[in-house]
């Protein structure tokens, strides 16, 4: 009684902006916990300006059916799908909203589920619209923007999207010139899709490492995961010691990983740790002149003698070498 019609309408709206707010916390929650369970796999981002053809570009390269429009900010909401660049080499692909010039700070609290999404990913593709008479312009605001939100760093591959609706093919040829590690595709007709995902797979694979274990013959569920997460560069059966010192048969297998990876397989393979190869097994493949390719490292001056290990052997049978 006495409340006048709008008072009443306030109040109505400030408890509707609170239900708002507390869906977006919880939003908010629910993304963080995904992303704290898929913080092993690499992740990428399709970042650019509204309407530049995300999301058919996603559905494309993933087989997805995301939902794609030609109006601006058709997505609101970051989804995320399974992508193989390559066999045994899958890739988390989000779609993500459009980014616009001067983006109003009210809306960023709508918006953090997915620039959240952005600021984690290991890779971001930068699409552009190359068919956009300003797209320049929107290559600099999506540029600012990913500076903003503190994901410039990130590793990127621009990829100029819709080739197919460009009528002047002088400019497709002066860009091509300009960014030779670009990708030129068209999301709507699939065209340069397997260039794109070998490009893609180039930056993914910059991180990439080279390790050696050495794992005994019931590790058969270890060698397996191997073979599911990383890339077995060879495999092969040779004489090693075991933790005793007694010679037996053991696998040593060569591979190469993403530094993502690095903690959960220093995990898996700790248990296999006193496994080393036989003295007279080279642990590393020659140069071309007789010496080995990676020299063993020498063992720490203030290790005592009795400490030492004979010439040969590796403390820990697990090794890492730059790509």
């Amino acid at each position: 009684p006495g409340e006048t019609q709008i008072e009443t309408d306030r109040r109505l709206i400030r408890k509707r902006i609170g239900v708002l707010r507390d869906r977006l916390s919880s939003i908010d929650r629910q993304r963080s916990t995904q992303r704290k369970g898929r913080s092993d796999q690499v992740r990428v981002s399709l970042v650019g300006y509204t309407n530049a053809g995300k999301s058919t570009l996603m559905n494309a390269m993933a087989d997805a059916s995301v939902f794609a429009e030609d109006r601006l900010f058709a997505t609101l909401d970051a989804t995320t799908r399974q992508v193989y660049l390559d066999t045994n080499k899958p890739v988390l692909l989000t779609d993500t909203v459009g980014f616009i010039r001067k983006l109003p700070h009210r809306l960023i609290e709508s918006f953090k589920s997915t620039l959240d999404e952005v600021r984690e990913s290991d890779v971001l593709m930068h699409v552009v619209d190359v068919s956009h008479p300003l797209f320049e312009d929107h290559i600099s605001v999506v540029n600012e923007t990913l500076n903003e939100i503190g994901a410039s760093g990130l590793p990127e591959l621009l990829v100029f999207n819709k080739i197919d609706a460009l009528e002047n093919m002088g400019l497709l040829h002066q860009l091509k010139e300009r960014f030779p590690g670009a990708a030129f595709v068209s999301g709507l007709r699939g065209i340069g899709l397997a260039d794109l995902k070998r490009r893609l797979l180039d930056v993914v694979e910059a991180d990439y490492v080279e390790r050696l274990a050495y794992l005994p013959m019931d590790g058969a569920k270890t060698v397996a995961h191997l073979h599911r997460v990383t890339e077995v560069l060879n495999e092969e059966y040779v004489p090693g010691l075991d933790a005793s010192g007694k010679e037996v048969p053991v696998v040593r297998i060569r591979f190469r990983a993403s530094q993502k990876l690095a903690a959960d397989l220093d995990r898996v393979l700790m248990r296999y740790a006193d496994y080393r190869p036989a003295e007279h097994q080279p642990d590393k493949p020659s140069d071309g002149d007789g010496a080995p390719a990676n020299p063993p490292v020498q063992p720490d001056e203030t290790t005592s003698e009795g400490d030492r290990l004979p010439t040969g052997t590796a403390v820990v049978s697990v090794t890492s070498t730059a790509s």
